[in-house]
Order: C-alpha cells, then structure tokens, then sequence
C-alpha cells in the first residue's frame, strides 16, 4: 500500500477546511516585555516601553525631590514617588491601578498629588491601568499638552550622561509598586484550607 505524502495531506486537510465555511478566529498577542529585567505592574511596563521607543528621556520611580533638581522643593514636601518624571518637559505619568486608587483614602491623596505636581508647574497625567492595558502606551502619551514640542528645561549633566546610555535613569522605588501589589493580592488571597491527618 502506497504512503501518501505529508505535506500534500496537510494541504488537502487546509482546503476541506476552508471549503466547509468554518471561520477561524486569531486571537491577540499578548504583549511581550521587552525590559523583563526592570519590576514594574504591567501598566507601568507599557509607558516604560514606550518611551523608550519614542526615545523621550525620563526617571523611573525616583523620589521626587531627587527626581526633580530643577524646582526648589519646600520642606512641606509630601514624599510622592512619581512613576515617570520627563525633566525636559517637565511632565509625570502616573498610572493609577483601578482598585488603589478609587478608594477614598486614595482619592484624597491623588487629589494632595496634583496639586502639589502642579504647584510645582508640572503637566500631571494619571491615566487608569485598564486604559493603559486597552489602548497602549503610545495613547498615553497622546494625553500630554506638552511633550511633542522641543524640550522646555535642560538637564543636569548626570541626566545628560543617563539619556545618551541607557535613555532613562531608574530611581531608587523600582519594583515598589510591583511589592505592594504582590502584598494586597497576598492579603485578599483565600486562606488555605487546613490539612487533616489521620490520628494515630
């Protein structure tokens, strides 16, 4: 009995399949870090990506009185952590996780946030990580009045030394949020269930 060939019963198999009228549904690539090396939520990765891609320099999760050498910060100083500071056009992405941040605790100091970044003439943008994850990171630089124009303030020379290699600098809270995350899920994780031993 004569073998028939792989391949052509692969290709009769695709044209009976095509022939029925069956519709095959492609579904989305998930996306794909490309700096698994950094922490960050995934919200945060996807800006991240992206401005690099666009080659904008910025600060990774820095304390904003390190972050920002450019503007004399008050002793009244709050201690935020901005997720993005971009010095040359002043502006912070700060992703808001949709759980955290719609407490009430947490709206009251995302309210203290932007007004204290925009007293001290930042452009603040803190879109919702579903929006990130739906729209992508290049959407949530569409949202900035500012950043397309030339760059507004100049860098010092150790952020001019960051954004030739690598093109951004991290600060010393990356992966913070990525922490705090993991230990929210921990505390609403369900208990586990005892296990029972024979006695003996």
């Amino acid at each position: 009995m004569a073998r028939r060939h792989p391949t052509r019963s692969r290709l009769g198999n695709r044209r009976r399949r095509r022939q029925d009228g069956v519709k095959f549904r492609l579904e989305a690539s998930r996306w794909l870090d490309p700096f698994p090396w950094i922490d960050g939520t995934l919200p945060e990765k996807i800006v991240f990506a992206e401005l690099v891609r666009q080659g904008f320099y910025f600060v990774f999760q820095g304390d904003f009185p390190k972050v920002d050498r450019y503007v004399q910060v008050t002793a009244e100083d709050p201690g935020f952590q901005p997720d993005f500071v971009l010095p040359e056009w002043k502006i912070i992405f700060d992703p808001f996780g949709d759980y955290h941040h719609s407490k009430e605790e947490a709206r009251a100091s995302d309210a203290r946030k932007l007004i204290f970044y925009e007293a001290k003439g930042y452009e603040f943008i803190h879109p919702w990580s579903s929006d990130i994850e739906r729209y992508g990171g290049g959407w949530v630089l569409a949202q900035s009045k500012r950043l397309y124009g030339p760059p507004m303030f100049p860098l010092d020379p150790e952020d001019q030394r960051y954004k030739l290699t690598p093109g951004y600098r991290l600060g010393a809270h990356v992966g913070a949020g990525l922490a705090g995350l993991r230990a929210t899920n921990r505390k609403r994780a369900r208990p586990k269930a005892p296990i029972l031993r024979p006695s003996r």
